[in-house]
């Protein structure tokens, strides 16, 4: 492919994969080819490769796209958030949780678009705390926080938060679940354990 791109234009970039000649190993390569002309004829003396190393930016590529594939996947929402607590990633999960499309999420603050005001001025100092030093409760463990789908629907919602580093900046990643089905199914037990209860002591006192 890079010989006859070379014989008639005189230069080809592309990529390939070399071997270690001491360890056998192969690596990525960017190849510049060009022909090298003589200063004075300025005809085609010979033929010149050069090669860079980008074995470090292939598996950061290939990470990013094996996180894309996982954030893609999950059944749960999950959304990141850059050091100035921005939102820049929200997947598939996350929009259809909040009923809102990545787009129109990206670059706002949670605050701001997908937690409830009645847990927004808790939330945002966890948020801050984390963003300026990474620092507070919300790192490793699960809390319950208020959601707000775009239908301005109020639900619960249970929160764990890890902090990463990408191309050297923290980066917060919130994986969230809804979890007002369990609240619900919580709710109607205590209700059924109660009557039960109360139903029990009538009976006692009956044959009192």
């Amino acid at each position: 492919e890079a010989f006859p791109a070379v014989r008639e234009s005189g230069h080809w970039e592309g990529e390939g994969r070399l071997r270690h000649f001491k360890t056998g190993h192969l690596f990525d390569v960017a190849i510049s080819a060009f022909l090298v002309r003589t200063p004075r004829k300025d005809q085609p003396f010979c033929f010149a490769a050069l090669h860079r190393d980008v074995s470090d930016r292939k598996r950061a590529e290939e990470s990013e796209m094996h996180n894309k594939a996982i954030l893609e996947s999950s059944l749960d929402p999950i959304v990141t958030l850059n050091e100035a607590g921005e939102i820049r990633g929200f997947n598939a999960a996350a929009e259809k949780t909040f009923q809102r499309k990545a787009e129109e999420v990206v670059g706002k603050r949670p605050e701001d678009a997908i937690f409830a005001a009645n847990d927004e001025a808790a939330s945002k100092s966890r948020i801050g705390r984390h963003v300026v030093k990474a620092e507070g409760s919300m790192l490793g463990t699960r809390i319950e926080m208020t959601g707000i789908r775009a239908d301005g629907e109020i639900f619960p919602m249970e929160s764990a938060m890890t902090l990463s580093r990408v191309e050297g900046e923290p980066m917060f990643t919130f994986f969230l679940r809804d979890i007002g089905d369990r609240k619900r199914w919580e709710d109607d037990l205590r209700k059924a354990k109660e009557a039960a209860e109360a139903a029990s002591e009538e009976i006692g006192r009956a044959h009192v």
